[in-house]
């Protein structure tokens, strides 16, 4: 996977906790794991909706419990987040013509 992606941030579970990364408005929060070769396709659709969401990704290996917190039940895995109360989730590849919608 590539690292540069200068406009998704990359968050812990102690960042959530924390929520310094977590910006007034909407959130967008993606589930992943490092291994999984469609990492980099599936960022590239949603770099075109970080204009209007903050996108923050996740590695579900590395943040085991926040997962389980918002009930993450297949990757990839979407929770758009707006003051700090769950909006919309989304399951699985090519939802980004839905999370765009919902923004």
């Amino acid at each position: 996977m590539n690292a540069s992606h200068d406009d998704i941030q990359m968050i812990t579970e102690q960042d959530l906790q924390n929520g310094t990364l977590l910006r007034p408005g909407k959130n967008l929060i993606y589930f992943f794991r490092k291994w999984n070769p469609d990492n980099d396709q599936l960022l590239e659709e949603l770099r075109h909706l970080s204009l209007r969401v903050n996108i923050l990704m996740m590695d579900i290996d590395e943040s085991p419990h926040t997962p389980l917190h918002f009930a993450v039940t297949k990757l990839p895995f979407y929770v758009l987040v707006a003051d700090g109360s769950t909006i919309y989730s989304w399951a699985g590849k090519g939802q980004a013509s839905a999370i765009e919608k919902a923004l």
